[in-house]
Order: structure tokens, then C-alpha cells, then sequence
């Protein structure tokens, strides 16, 4: 009786890994090629966006295993969580907003990533770009998990404090933007000086 059970169980799994496809969690994949949205609550395998003219925005409380941009798409994320992989291909930008929890995160090609905030485990890059909006951000080239160096700091958008583990030679692509009044203030600066002077 006992040996029956277990295969019948054997069967049962064997069956069910066969229908999903051996996709996490059995959920499926999404294709974006025109704008769309990933709505609160839901949940997705992988997503792959496409296209020059495509915008996905992604919302709090939605699950992605992985998630990739091709070509000139946008992809924004105010929230959510992508679990493993997120990368920024092609000529594509990626936007993240309002946190979100994230695995690593790559840079290829010449993608754009904006991180205004957000709790992600590593960086990756290859090419393009990074863009980091904080202050305070100290790099240790011996940190982190990989040996590739760490990043600390703090976002302005909600002066949370952030630590990335980098990978490959990442911190080269990464741009630290100051605050915009500080720019001001710089700017200002400088044209008073030049003004006392003459």
C-alpha cells in the first residue's frame, strides 16, 4: 500500500512538473509589445517587454520571477518585488520608484537604470548606465558577498539606507546624481563669485 502511495505521488509530481513546464511555482510567463501594466496581486513566472514605444508600469504587491527589457522599452516599478533576475537590455530604461525588493539587477548593452529607491541585493553591469539617486554613498572595492566591491548610502526619496553587493566591474558604470538643490545652490554659487569678481 505504502509503495503504491509514493508512486502514485512520484506520478502525480512527475505529471505536474511536465504541465507547468518546470516554471516556478507553476505561474506562467508575460510578454509586453505594447504598454501595459502589472497590477497589484498579480504574479508572474517571467516577463519579457519588447519594443521602441512600449511603457510597463509595474505596482506594489506584484511578484515577478524574472524580468527582462529589450529594445527602447520602459519599464517603471513603483513597488513590488522581482525575485531573481531584473535586466536592462538593449536601449531600454529602467525606472525604479517607491521601493521594491529585487535580486540582482544588470545592466547590459546601452540600457539605463534609474534607482530612486528600493531594497536590491546585488548590481550587475556590462555596459550602459546606472544612475543613483543619493547621498552619502561610500564604496568598498573588497566588500561585499562576490569580492567585486559594495555600495552604502542613502536614497533621497525616503533616506532609507541601501546596500549593494556589485558585480563585474559594476561601480564603473554607476552614476551618483546629487540633489537638485544642491546643484542650485552650487550653481548660485558660482554665479556670485563670478559676479563679485568683475
Amino acid at each position: 500500500m505504502k509503495r503504491s502511495l509514493k508512486r502514485s505521488l512520484l506520478i502525480f509530481l512527475t505529471v505536474t512538473v511536465l504541465l507547468t513546464g518546470g516554471r516556478a511555482y507553476g505561474l506562467l510567463d508575460t510578454t509586453f509589445t505594447s504598454s501595459g501594466q502589472i497590477l497589484p496581486g498579480e504574479k508572474w513566472n517571467n516577463v519579457f517587454i519588447y519594443n521602441d514605444d512600449t511603457i510597463v508600469d509595474m505596482f506594489y504587491d506584484a511578484w515577478v520571477l524574472t524580468a527582462i527589457t529589450y529594445d527602447r522599452s520602459t519599464f517603471n516599478i513603483y513597488g513590488g518585488t522581482i525575485d531573481r533576475f531584473l535586466t536592462c537590455s538593449d536601449n531600454s530604461l529602467v525606472n525604479i520608484h517607491d521601493g521594491g525588493h529585487f535580486g540582482t539587477v544588470t545592466v547590459e548593452q546601452f540600457g539605463a537604470l534609474n534607482i530612486y529607491t528600493g531594497n536590491i541585493n546585488a548590481l550587475s553591469a556590462t555596459g550602459g548606465s546606472i544612475y543613483l539617486y543619493a547621498y552619502d554613498v561610500t564604496y568598498d572595492p573588497m566588500g561585499g558577498k562576490f569580492g567585486e566591491g559594495e555600495l552604502v548610502g542613502r536614497y533621497y526619496e525616503d533616506d532609507a539606507l541601501f546596500v549593494y553587493d556589485l558585480h563585474e566591474g559594476a561601480y564603473s558604470y554607476i552614476t551618483v546624481v546629487p540633489e537638485p538643490t544642491m546643484v542650485l545652490l552650487l550653481g548660485l554659487g558660482g554665479f556670485f563669485l563670478l559676479r563679485r569678481r568683475y
